[in-house]
């Protein structure tokens, strides 16, 4: 302890002679770096203690706090992807909403193609009978309308946990991203930072040249 003490002091003495002979020739560079790394080294390590502590707790499955689940699945269009998306949903839920958002004032014929191809299957089978909502954004907007419809799903039912399944094509080769928007992505992303506790993020990928399969489920919980 003695000799680790008189080498600590030393090794200040030295320090502090050098930075004062060469203060103006640089040695203040050191003066900002080294408190400055170790104030972010401290800092990540609050981070980490941070999350352990909030998250590293150990305890039983507080299965009285389960809520019911409403799914709200966003969809381009009516393609294999959103059906594929769509029947994971109808496994998992009964209260299922897919909502499109449009620039255009008409429906097309989306309405008619979700009677034939969703609603006459589904009541055949006496499956769920999934809802389908048309947002109009006349500016092209897709996520502002998307968000502020899970904020009223929120409001009209509050002790619901809000899944929001997103149909995403998984391309087999990084540079085909490029050629496609990052829509998913992007929800994604936007579902995370602002969509809040009760918010949960379902992927279901579509992987080209893969063949069927059943759809691989990855839940985010949203921050």
């Amino acid at each position: 302890m003695l000799v680790n003490g008189a080498g600590m002091v030393s090794t200040g003495a030295t320090l502090a002679i050098i930075i004062a002979a060469k203060f103006l020739s640089g040695a203040w560079i050191v003066l900002i770096i080294i408190p400055g790394l170790v104030a972010l080294f401290s800092g990540i390590k609050r981070h980490y203690l941070r999350i352990a502590q909030e998250v590293g707790a150990a305890m039983d499955l507080q299965v009285w706090k389960v809520r019911p689940l409403s799914l709200v699945i966003p969809m381009e269009s009516w393609n294999r992807i959103s059906e594929r998306a769509l029947r994971m949903a109808v496994g998992i839920s009964s209260d299922i909403t897919v909502l499109h958002v449009t620039p255009f004032d008409d429906e097309g014929p989306l309405r008619q193609i979700w009677a034939d191809r969703v609603e006459k299957p589904a009541r055949q089978s006496a499956a769920v009978v999934p809802r389908l909502e048309i947002i109009h954004s006349p500016y092209r907007l897709f996520f502002d309308p998307i968000m502020d419809f899970l904020k009223k799903e929120k409001q009209d039912k509050p002790d619901n946990l809000i899944g929001v399944v997103i149909p995403e094509l998984v391309e087999p080769r990084w540079w085909e991203y490029l050629l496609h928007n990052n829509f998913a992505a992007g929800l994604k992303a936007m579902l995370l930072l602002h969509g809040g506790e009760r918010v949960v993020v379902i992927s279901s990928p579509w992987y080209l040249h893969g063949g069927g399969g059943n759809p691989q489920i990855a839940v985010l919980p949203a921050k």
